[in-house]
């Protein structure tokens, strides 16, 4: 009936929004967990004595901690896509994080140093992040049914 069909489409709606709520709340929590706590992971595995280390790979931490929430989204988009059977448009965003990789690696590297080469990554989801968003948002318009209008009542 048309009131199940209703029902369960609410039920899927605040389904995904919980999975996306949550995706992006642990993508934000890493990415703080790379800016403020980096420098002593960092220090774990090198030793503390290695400051010149320590602080590249905090710049690389800060840098790509900061854009973690990009690669949640990008997490969300791709798997979705992919699940529902769409494989073009994640083949395309690969591409698209090639090329934003080797724009960073031949424009930010010569005048940004380390924190250029940091940035590729970011960047790479960044980029691969807008083939994929647009298909995702057009593939779920298409997929959740358009909500019955309803037609005010008059007072009388």
């Amino acid at each position: 009936s048309a009131t199940f069909k209703y029902i369960r489409n609410v039920e899927q709606q605040k389904y995904e929004r919980g999975v996306y709520q949550r995706s992006l709340t642990v993508s934000v929590l890493m990415g703080l967990m790379n800016i403020f706590a980096g420098s002593n992971l960092s220090a774990v595995f090198v030793g503390s004595g290695e400051r010149d280390v320590i602080a590249l790979s905090k710049t690389y931490l800060v840098i790509n901690g900061s854009c973690y929430w990009v690669l949640g989204l990008l997490f969300i988009y791709r798997f979705t896509l992919q699940g529902l059977g769409n494989g073009w448009v994640p083949t395309v965003a690969g591409i698209m994080e090639l090329v934003m990789r080797a724009t960073a690696a031949v424009l930010l590297v010569e005048r940004l140093g380390f924190a250029g080469a940091s940035s590729a990554s970011p960047l790479a989801w960044i980029g691969a992040c807008i083939p994929l968003g647009i298909a995702y948002y057009l593939t779920i318009r298409q997929m959740v049914p358009k909500q019955p209008e309803t037609t005010p009542v008059k007072a009388m």
